[in-house]
């Protein structure tokens, strides 16, 4: 009978940290990978397990002989972002490791629950004899909350899992009680942790961390108008929803209710424009170093379409209440009206002051 001892680093440390290739097999490999692990990342409870292994390893070979049972030990590794395409590798060097040993039984070394995930695929191929989990003894100053938070925060993979829900829930609440909205932090507290534990439920962390990292691809290579029209499309039917949403009884009639409707739809459309123009000019700013001078005549254009238009269905619903002639004219309606006139005007001049620069900038001749 063969006996397998073996070790599991199912975030590759020991090939992001040690740079070394795995499945390891064997005791020297394995001490030399131990070795190189602690002096890379002398904090790393990886580097506990590789010595466990090698020590429990010494203890069984010490009476194998004499009981005519063989013992060997090796050390398999996942990938530094886990999921699936870790349990695919996890899997794969198992096999291998089988296929040399030829081990009969495995004992599992484990530093924690993490590398234990492993057993479902491990049961399925051998048996398991003994799961051993090795615990490092600390000092008690050590075990204090300042140095596990710090632990924590310097672990990327821990940091991105843990520390940027709770920074983000924060910095929301910040936020909505400087800005005067704390009723609205309870809602995005909840839907920032659903999506969190959906994410983790769903094991998506590889899609999300793809996801994020080709929306900064597109950013740096001018590719951010795929992006905007993707949000634009979700503001006009958010805002197509909302909009309905607020309509008023048929019994108003079908004029008066389309009138409601382009108003709350208004902004939303405004807003959706506004984001495919920015895209626009990100991806021209990115390519070419600069941003013409369309994109910018389109957001004024329609920031003033957006205060205009929303001053006439003003008026326009108003009037068909027959309100009051003094509830219609407003200072609000008067300050918005202004609003957009003057950035129409903003918008004019620009053109025209950028247009004639350049003009004369062309026919000046040489000196």
């Amino acid at each position: 009978m063969k006996t397998l001892i073996l070790t599991v680093d199912r975030d590759d440390d020991i090939g992001t940290k040690a740079s070394v290739s795995t499945p390891i097999v064997g005791r020297r490999r394995v001490l030399e990978a131990a070795t190189g692990l602690g002096v890379a990342d002398p904090e790393d409870s990886d580097t506990n397990s590789l010595f466990a292994a090698i020590h429990l390893y010494d203890k069984e070979s010490s009476n194998a002989a004499a009981k005519g049972r063989q013992v060997e030990v090796a050390a398999i590794t996942g990938h530094r972002a886990m999921g699936i395409r870790g349990d695919r590798k996890l899997a794969r060097e198992l096999e291998e490791v089988l296929d040399v040993t030829r081990a009969d039984e495995v004992i599992l070394v484990s530093d924690g629950a993490e590398d234990e995930q492993i057993l479902p695929i491990l049961t399925s191929r051998v048996k398991v004899a003994h799961v051993h989990r090795t615990i490092v003894r600390q000092a008690p100053r050590l075990e204090g909350f300042y140095y596990t938070l710090t632990r924590i925060i310097e672990d990327k993979k821990l940091a991105r899992r843990y520390v940027l829900p709770v920074g983000l829930i924060t910095l929301i609440w910040g936020g909505a009680f400087l800005m005067g909205v704390a009723q609205y932090a309870w809602g995005t507290t909840l839907a920032l942790v659903g999506a969190w534990l959906i994410v983790h439920a769903m094991h998506w962390e590889d899609r999300m961390e793809r996801f994020l990292h080709d929306l900064g691809q597109g950013m740096r290579s001018g590719k951010m108008q795929l992006f905007a029209n993707i949000l634009t499309i979700g503001l006009l039917a958010v805002g197509a929803v909302g909009s309905y949403s607020e309509l008023p009884p048929a019994t108003e009639g079908t004029f008066y209710r389309t009138l409601v409707f382009l108003q709350s739809f208004l902004f939303y459309f405004v807003a959706a424009l506004l984001v495919r123009a920015a895209g626009l000019l990100i991806d021209e700013w990115v390519r070419e170093g600069r941003a013409g001078l369309r994109h910018w005549t389109t957001a004024f254009t329609l920031i003033a379409v957006g205060f205009i238009g929303n001053v006439v269905l003003d008026v326009t619903i108003a009037v068909l209440r027959q309100a009051p002639l003094e509830n219609v004219v407003t200072f609000e309606l008067v300050l918005q009206l202004a609003a957009g006139l003057s950035v129409a005007a903003a918008g004019v001049l620009l053109n025209r002051y950028v247009r004639s620069f350049f003009v004369e900038g062309e026919a000046r001749p040489e000196p």
